[in-house]
């Protein structure tokens, strides 16, 4: 199986998601498995940790936070469209986009969703949050930034191109890139 994951690497630890469904932990220093979650679809979200929690969605269009010593599953909640955004956490919540074009709020600890918003494309881009801020661009070729604590759009800025990179934001200027098809 393909792996399209960006692995992600905690006190020793490497968390991969895979084609084959499964996400995996790896003791980095041996190379042994520590564990493996199966999940309903391809992972090709990349894991987050935070707080001994790996949160991370799937072509299931579930988002799961998973216990990241033993892989148990704390909470998965269903959204409407596969999830190939790497979620971002901040603030004691889940952010993430999907398929069919929505943009997530979670509650961390218990996978409640707070809030949603729609945009016009699928979001694959990872939101990034800052000072209260949400970013995240879309394939409707839009970068928007919502209000993080209830998902309101701040502002929105048409780039005429798809979006599916992650945005950076530094100074306070917005740094993203879109693509022609």
């Amino acid at each position: 199986a393909g792996v399209d994951s960006s692995p992600t690497i905690v006190n020793g630890t490497l968390y991969v998601g895979s084609d084959d469904g499964n996400v995996y932990a790896i003791d980095v220093a041996n190379g042994t498995l520590e564990w493996q979650f199966p999940t309903g679809g391809k992972v090709r979200s990349s894991p987050t940790v935070v707080n001994d929690r790996l949160y991370l969605g799937s072509e299931d269009g579930n988002v799961y936070a998973l216990n990241a010593t033993d892989g148990s599953e704390v909470w998965s909640t269903a959204t409407s469209g596969w999830v190939w955004s790497s979620p971002t956490v901040a603030n004691a919540t889940v952010y993430v986009g999907n398929e069919a074009g929505n943009v997530y709020a979670f509650d961390a600890a218990t996978g409640t969703e707070e809030w949603n918003f729609t945009t016009g494309g699928n979001v694959r881009s990872s939101p990034t949050v800052l000072d209260g801020t949400l970013y995240v661009g879309s394939y409707d070729g839009s970068l928007y930034a919502l209000d993080a604590e209830n998902g309101t759009a701040v502002w929105t800025r048409d780039l005429d191109d798809s979006i599916f990179a992650s945005p950076t934001v530094v100074n306070g200027s917005v740094y993203i890139r879109s693509y022609s098809f």
